[in-house]
């Protein structure tokens, strides 16, 4: 199974086309934890990012807000992964 397998990302858009009220909020989760865990050996991080821009590309989604959105998770993982190295690492 690849990296890229389209039954996750096909899962995934399933998902947050039928929760659009939900969609940036479990996007936003998506980019924030794909940054602070080592959660990309999991599911990659594209996923979530394709998922988010194929909704925006089909209009189910915004697409400003799908990309203010995943940015700042993005953001907000880095700074807490920095905070958490600064606060318990050596």
């Amino acid at each position: 199974m690849s990296s890229a397998d389209p039954g996750i990302l096909g899962h995934l858009i399933r998902l947050l086309a039928e929760h659009r009220q939900l969609a940036y909020l479990l996007l936003f989760a998506g980019s924030l934890v794909e940054t602070v865990l080592p959660f990309a050996l999991l599911v990659p991080g594209e996923v979530v990012f394709l998922a988010g821009a194929t909704l925006a590309g089909m209009h189910q989604l915004d697409l400003l807000a799908v990309s203010l959105v995943l940015i700042g998770g993005g953001l907000a993982g880095d700074h807490t992964r920095h905070w958490l190295g600064r606060r318990f690492g050596p």
